[in-house]
């Protein structure tokens, strides 16, 4: 797979209905958007395989 491929930051994805609601409602007791809320799950998930953050 490249890695020099440019990436816009738009991913749509499709959750299963309960997951969907379960990651909203975290999101709204948790003061967040679920687009911030994903973002940091996936975050979190990439530092715990060993990947760093890549904010351009």
């Amino acid at each position: 797979m490249k890695s020099e491929v440019a990436y816009k930051g738009t991913l749509n994805v499709r959750l299963g209905e309960g997951t969907h609601r379960r990651a909203a409602i975290y999101a709204l007791t948790h003061n967040q958007s679920l687009n911030s809320f994903i973002d940091f799950a996936v975050q979190e998930k990439l530092a715990a395989y060993g990947k760093t953050e890549d904010k351009t």
